[in-house]
C-alpha cells in the first residue's frame, strides 16, 4: 500500500501519488503527467468545468470497461 492506495484501488482507477503524498485518481492522473512530460496543452481544455466534468465522466466509462479481458 502506497499513500493509501491498495491493490483493489489502483484496478479500479488509475492513481498517483505525488511527492507532497496527494493522491490523484481518474482523469486528473493524465492532466499531471501531461504537465510533467511539458505536454500539458493536450489536457488544457479539461480546466473548464464542462469538458473536465465530460472527461470524468468519459475516463469512467473507460476504467470500467478496461479490466474486463
Amino acid at each position: 500500500m502506497n499513500s493509501g492506495v491498495t491493490y483493489e484501488m489502483g484496478k479500479r482507477s488509475f492513481r498517483a501519488v505525488k511527492p507532497d503524498g496527494d493522491v490523484l485518481h481518474g482523469a486528473p492522473v493524465f492532466r499531471e503527467v501531461y504537465e510533467i512530460l511539458e505536454q500539458g496543452w493536450v489536457w488544457e481544455a479539461t480546466k473548464y468545468p464542462i469538458v473536465g466534468d465530460l472527461a470524468n465522466i468519459g475516463y469512467k466509462l473507460f476504467a470500467r470497461i478496461r479490466g474486463r479481458r
